[in-house]
């Protein structure tokens, strides 16, 4: 597999397609658009980010079920924690942090999009993260889960799109992005600890592997293998973990 080991290093390779043997072993409506989906891993139930509100289908069950929220709104899980951006009226996005057992929303944060592009969120031990799409080039909102503030981060590729972010097990970020020539990437970065002096945060590459495609992400629990899945096809793909 291609990849980077520093960001001065050019990939001129592409994901290779892996043959498979996939079968549909059930199918569910969820009424509107499924923009994302994760497993929470205290109760086993498949959360979705639907643009109706998040929908949970639960362990064992053949019945999507309304969760919580009227708004569309995108999901992550991070050790059982449960974190939504929510889009009010496209345009405000609220992070929240959400507690199942009383159905109850802390906000951690909120800013300003007027774009009407997904709002992709995921969390780490450390941050929870959020695409902005008003910024050109697209940025991060980084909010820091101790010390409670909220920056901006700018990957280091000149990246024009962000089309999904997933933190690793290792507290790195997996990002799908496109540059600035439309060429498309799957990217690992290391957030630093420390901030630039402009008061940003800091991201440096650690690899990038040049995709077909514009793709989601995917990553397994293990986090050995990453799945990347390619956006308007019926194909993934399978990377090692190092790229």
């Amino acid at each position: 597999m291609p990849y980077a080991s520093s960001p001065n290093t050019e990939t001129s390779g592409s994901i290779p397609e892996v043959p498979s043997d996939l079968k549909l072993i059930s199918q569910h409506e969820t009424g509107r658009l499924c923009s994302s989906a994760c497993f929470d891993t205290l109760s086993g139930d498949l959360l979705l980010g639907c643009g109706d509100g998040i929908k949970i289908l639960k362990k064992g069950s053949c019945e999507v079920r309304e969760e919580t929220h009227d708004n569309r709104a995108e999901v992550a899980v991070h050790k059982g924690d449960v974190f939504i951006a929510e889009h009010k009226n496209d345009k405000v996005i609220n992070v929240m942090s959400y507690n199942r057992e009383n159905r109850e929303d802390k906000e951690l944060f909120s800013f300003s999009m007027k774009s009407g592009y997904s709002a992709h969120v995921s969390a780490s031990d450390e941050y929870v993260a959020c695409v902005d799409s008003d910024t050109k080039p697209w940025t991060l909102k980084l909010y820091n889960r101790r010390e409670k503030t909220v920056q901006t981060l700018q990957l280091p590729r000149l990246t024009a799109l962000i089309f999904n972010i997933h933190f690793l097990r290792d507290g790195s970020l997996l990002a799908t992005v496109a540059d600035d020539a439309e060429k498309c990437y799957l990217d690992k970065y290391r957030i630093s600890s420390t901030t630039s002096p402009d008061g940003e945060a800091a991201a440096s590459l650690v690899w990038s592997c040049q995709l077909q495609k514009a793709c989601g992400i995917a990553v397994s629990a293990d986090e050995r293998v990453i799945y990347v899945s390619e956006l308007n096809a019926k194909r993934n793909f399978v990377l090692a973990s190092d790229g």
